[in-house]
């Protein structure tokens, strides 16, 4: 976290997530289809539901995380 910048007291504003448009089945197999990366806004959901969205992605795509940084108790702009 510290080579990201993220420090003590910085608050999760947002995670990355992915959703799919479209199921196509195959015999009794269903695979989803059309994924778009949307951005989910933390405050308000449960750890269970950004957890879902960060675990949406496939491997090879980079989950983002966006942090606000806490200043003094003030809540101040992320760098």
């Amino acid at each position: 976290a510290e080579k990201a910048g993220v420090g003590v007291g910085d608050q999760l504003i947002a995670v990355s997530g992915i959703v799919y448009d479209r199921v196509e089945e195959y015999g009794e197999v269903k695979v989803s289809k059309g994924q778009s990366r949307i951005r989910l806004a933390a405050r308000g959901e449960t750890l269970k539901t950004l957890g879902a969205a960060i675990s949406s992605h496939p491997g090879n795509w980079e989950v983002a995380l966006e942090f606000q940084r806490c200043e003094g108790g003030a809540v101040g702009a992320a760098e």
